[in-house]
């Protein structure tokens, strides 16, 4: 298969000279032609509270088996729910509100990954690799990399993670891939250091060999570098957004896509979810950075004109219905993905809410009726409209939620 820039970065002299990258948001960024929508796929790690963020706030099951600071029983009234009862949101997601009631936000509850394991790394691992066996995780690889692969996104920047120096799971199949941080930490960091690399390697990208692959993978991460720094040169993140790792990588893909740099795939992540003790106190504010980020994103990529962007919000899984001796809640099964974007078709949920009752749980948890790599595959044909053949391996064909126009 040959050396890739990856290899280079995480084993090579670049991945010591770039600054360091701090834990945080991760986003991926390819470059295709056309008028195909970038897609960005967002994971919120360590299992958000999906009854917390939407839900039936007057259903008797849901009332019996939690307090009311964990149900959004004082948050937005949500139109178009799934069934007639009183839906609501959040009340700190006044972004998200504004993104629904404007249409552009749709809302699946009761969906996620089917599988029987309630362990974040591995729900994270199967979410990531699109399958619901462990055992195929190694032979598939991350969907988003597949997917890239796949459909042959390429380019300097066809895929990117930001924050850390390795790939998440989900891109990692993606050969091209390169990482970044923020604006100013994805550099070389002396123009000494550039000089060494450049008559290092430069020289050596002829013929043939392994030092020829090397030279030549290095020379690419260098370039990447260089291309980076021109395309943001005096970047500065608007002031919508906050100052949490999310919002930075939002920002920086933000700006590329203004700047035309050809973003088409991006992965990120936020990873304050984990919720069994004190929930209250906790949830809000996590809430909150997320609806800031994503309606700061939103309004920066769509000043101009509108953008061709889909991203699509999910968690490894949600919390159970009930709530814990300690305030909080513990790994439970289905949740809620969020939708956005110019073309679907917002302001309303879809899929089919199961329930709460006992009978209709799975094993104390919200049921999951709709499957997450669904919800994506309908994004990828309907917005990119070039969907490979078995993206999903073992996925069964489902009634299409006809989510966007």
């Amino acid at each position: 298969m040959g050396l890739v820039r990856r290899d280079f970065l995480r084993g090579a002299a670049l991945g010591t000279l770039l600054a360091g990258l701090p834990s945080g948001a991760r986003i991926a960024l390819g470059a295709t032609t056309g008028t195909k929508d970038a897609l960005l796929f967002v994971i919120l790690r360590g299992g958000m509270d999906g009854l917390n963020l939407v839900a039936p706030v007057d259903d008797a099951n849901l009332n019996a088996a939690r307090p009311k600071t964990l149900i959004p029983a004082t948050g937005f009234s949500l139109a178009n729910g799934l069934t007639r009862q009183d839906w609501r949101l959040h009340p700190s997601a006044p972004e998200l509100q504004a993104l629904y009631q404007a249409g552009h936000l749709a809302l699946v509850p009761a969906s996620g990954t089917p599988a029987a394991s309630r362990s974040h790394f591995e729900m994270q691992q199967l979410a990531e690799c699109g399958v619901t066996d462990l055992s195929a995780t190694s032979q598939f690889g991350g969907w988003v990399g597949r997917y890239a692969g796949a459909s042959s996104v390429q380019g300097t920047f066809a895929a990117m993670a930001c924050g850390e120096a390795t790939l998440p799971l989900s891109i990692s199949d993606d050969l091209s891939a390169l990482c970044i941080a923020n604006s100013s930490s994805f550099s070389v960091s002396s123009p000494e250091k550039l000089a060494f690399l450049q008559q290092e390697y430069g020289a050596a990208t002829g013929g043939g060999g392994l030092a020829a692959a090397l030279a030549t993978q290095a020379m690419a991460g260098v370039n990447a570098v260089q291309r980076f720094a021109a395309i943001n040169a005096g970047f500065v993140k608007p002031a919508a957004y906050g100052t949490d790792t999310l919002s930075t990588g939002l920002s920086i893909a933000a700006e590329l896509m203004k700047q035309g740099a050809g973003l088409q795939l991006g992965v990120f992540e936020y990873d304050n979810w984990d919720t069994h003790v004190n929930q209250d106190s906790r949830f809000a504010p996590a809430v909150a950075t997320l609806s800031k980020a994503l309606g700061a994103f939103w309004g920066d990529v769509n000043a101009g004109t509108s953008a061709n962007v889909t991203m699509i919000v999910m968690s490894e899984f949600g919390r159970r219905i009930a709530s814990n001796a300690s305030g909080g809640t513990d790994h439970g099964h289905g949740n809620v993905m969020l939708v956005l974007s110019n073309a679907v078709i917002g302001g309303r949920m879809y899929g089919t809410w199961p329930g709460l009752a006992a009978a209709q749980t799975d094993l104390g948890d919200l049921a999951i009726t709709t499957d997450a790599r669904q919800v994506i595959l309908e994004a990828i044909a309907a917005r990119r409209h070039d969907a490979p053949a078995n993206l999903f391996p073992g996925l069964q064909a489902q009634h299409p939620l006809n989510l966007f126009h």
